[in-house]
């Protein structure tokens, strides 16, 4: 729904859900009045992704307004800004700085999907911090290197594309794994050269690890059959007490 704009007085929003459905004009202000959890941030032009329960969106704050220093699943209140777009990403360029953290240790937790629905409903997951499990390096075995992109494939397969976004992350001059990857990264794009797509983007090594290996289907059905016996004999001594 679009809120009407009053000059002088930023419009409130109460969710980035909310926000993202605004006008896009670069000058009309809006005042998120929600708290946002800080995904990742950089120093290139001073970029902050935040979400919320609803959605997400990029701070892009090339002008350096918000002077106050956040960490990683800090809660932030009250942010104002203007919405602007680049490349296809939809950007909140902030008009002042919230001030302190309104809550800190968040823990942040992923929004597991598939490549499939990475692929087809990118839009609800832009900038937000998802997960995406049992993906194979095509490059496997290369090496990682800045804004390279590297087609990744679930078991189907469906590909879709991993790409080094963010600058001199930690995994960057790395060897591409082979195993197959349960990857964290931060969704994004790019509509136009020099490298037109949609991207997960891992924010530090950490954000990737080999994947669990499948239990065989002996083995589940031997487990499962011990756990009945087991829970039987406990069923039987009870009743013999």
């Amino acid at each position: 729904m679009l809120s009407v704009y009053v000059s002088g007085q930023p419009i409130s929003i109460s969710n980035l859900a909310a926000l993202r459905t605004q006008v896009v004009d670069g000058t009309t202000s809006y005042q998120l009045t929600g708290e946002v959890l800080l995904t990742f941030q950089q120093s290139y032009r001073n970029q902050k992704f935040i979400q919320d329960a609803t959605a997400a969106i990029l701070l892009d704050d090339n002008d350096g307004v918000i002077t106050t220093s956040y960490s990683i699943g800090d809660g932030i209140t009250g942010i104002t800004g203007v919405l602007t777009t680049y490349k296809g990403m939809l950007q909140f360029k902030p008009s002042a700085d919230p001030g302190s953290p309104t809550s800190t240790g968040n823990v942040i937790i992923p929004s597991v999907i598939t490549v499939s629905e990475f692929l087809a409903h990118f839009e609800d997951y832009e900038s937000q911090l998802i997960q995406i499990n049992n993906l194979t390096f095509t490059d496997a075995g290369s090496t990682f290197a800045n804004f390279g992109i590297y087609p990744v494939s679930d078991p189907a397969p469906v590909v879709m594309n991993f790409k080094a976004t963010f600058w001199n992350r930690d995994y960057i001059g790395t060897t591409i794994p082979s195993a197959q990857q349960d990857i964290v990264g931060v969704a994004n794009e790019r509509d136009s050269d020099p490298s037109p797509g949609i991207y997960i983007t891992a924010r530090n090594a950490a954000d990737m690890t080999d994947s669990p290996a499948p239990v065989p289907l002996g083995t589940t059905g031997i487990i499962v059959a011990v756990l009945l016996i087991s829970a039987v004999l406990v069923v039987r001594k009870t009743h013999l007490i």
